[in-house]
C-alpha cells in the first residue's frame, strides 16, 4: 500500500448506484451532479475553482453510457450546523474516476490502495462544539506554493476556499488514543492528537467507521495552515488583524475634558434654551 500517513488526507473510494448531472446554463459548465449511495442521495462537487478541475467534473458525464459502473475518488466534505442536533450534511469532491472493469488502475493511484467505500482519513481527533460525535479535522498541508497563492488571491470565496477545514464525524469505539476535548478552564491540556486511519462509509448516520490504524498516534502533527481568530491571540502592536483599524484608526479619547452638570437643566417645554457657563 502506497498511503502516505504523514500529512493531512481524507480520500476515499466509491461506486455510486446512478449519477444525474445539474448543468449550469450561464457558463455552460457542469456545476453540481447527484450521486446515490445505498439509496441515498449525495451532491458531487468539483474539486477547485480552475479549468483542470472543472474539466476533469465535466468529462465524467461523457463515460457515463458504458454498460460497467464508474469508481469515484473523492475527497469527502461535511457541513455542519450551529445547533449540534442537527444532523450534518455530507457531499462529496471529485478528485478522478475510471471504470470499473479496468485493470490495472493507473488514472490513481487511490484506486490501487483502497476498496470501494474504503476512506483513509488523517488529521487532528477531537471534538467540536458542532457535533456530538468526534470528528478527524483535515487542515491544509503547508506549502510555500499554497501560501503564496492565498497571499495573492484576490476573490474572498477562493481564498475561504484554500483555508477550509474538513471535519469528518468518526464512530471510533476502540481508539487507541482519546479524542482531544477543549477545555476553557483548564489551564494546561495535553495536544490534540494526530492519527491516521482506514474507515468505511456509513451511510446510515452520513459518518465513517474505524477498521483500520494505519499509524500510531502522534503528539505532534505535520505542518499546516489555518486561520488564527480574532481575540484568541493578542496581535504584536506593529502588525493588526482587523484591516479597518488601518483605515480608520479609533480617535483618541480626551481625558481632560470635565463631565457635563446637567443637574440644572430646565425641564423641556415648547422651546428650549440651553444657558452658556
Amino acid at each position: 500500500m502506497s498511503i502516505v500517513t504523514n500529512q493531512f488526507q481524507a480520500i476515499g473510494v466509491i461506486q455510486p448506484e446512478s449519477i444525474k448531472f445539474q448543468p449550469l446554463n450561464i457558463y455552460k459548465r457542469v456545476s453540481s451532479a447527484t450521486i446515490v449511495l445505498n439509496g441515498k442521495e449525495y451532491a458531487l462537487l468539483p474539486n477547485g475553482f480552475s479549468w483542470e478541475q472543472y474539466k476533469v467534473f465535466h468529462s465524467l458525464q461523457f463515460h457515463l453510457d458504458s454498460k460497467s459502473k464508474m469508481l469515484l475518488a473523492v475527497y469527502p466534505e461535511v457541513i455542519h450546523f450551529p445547533d449540534k442536533n442537527i444532523r450534518h450534511i455530507l457531499r462529496f469532491r471529485l478528485v478522478a474516476f475510471t471504470d470499473s472493469s479496468s485493470v490495472p488502475k493507473t488514472v490513481h493511484p487511490v484506486f490501487n490502495d483502497l476498496d470501494i467505500n474504503e476512506f483513509k482519513l488523517s488529521g487532528i481527533w477531537q471534538f467540536i462544539p458542532v457535533c456530538r460525535f468526534p470528528v478527524i479535522s483535515v487542515y491544509r498541508n503547508f506549502t510555500e506554493e499554497r501560501l503564496n497563492a492565498i497571499k495573492s488571491e484576490k476573490d474572498p470565496l477562493k481564498k475561504a476556499r484554500l483555508f477550509k477545514t474538513r471535519h469528518l464525524p468518526v464512530l471510533w469505539s476502540s481508539a487507541s488514543v482519546d479524542p482531544f476535548r477543549f477545555n476553557r478552564h483548564t489551564p494546561e491540556q495535553s495536544r490534540a492528537p494526530f492519527v491516521c486511519i482506514l474507515c468505511k462509509l456509513n451511510t446510515q448516520y452520513d459518518n465513517f467507521t474505524f477498521f483500520k490504524e494505519l499509524e500510531l498516534a502522534k503528539e505532534l502533527p505535520p505542518k499546516y495552515i489555518r486561520i488564527q481568530k480574532e481575540g484568541k491571540r493578542k496581535p504584536k502592536k506593529e502588525i493588526t488583524t482587523n484591516p479597518t483599524s488601518i483605515l480608520m484608526p479609533k480617535p483618541k479619547i480626551n481625558n481632560t475634558a470635565k463631565p457635563l452638570d446637567i443637574g440644572n437643566v430646565p425641564k423641556p417645554t415648547k422651546k428650549i434654551k440651553f444657558e452658556s457657563r
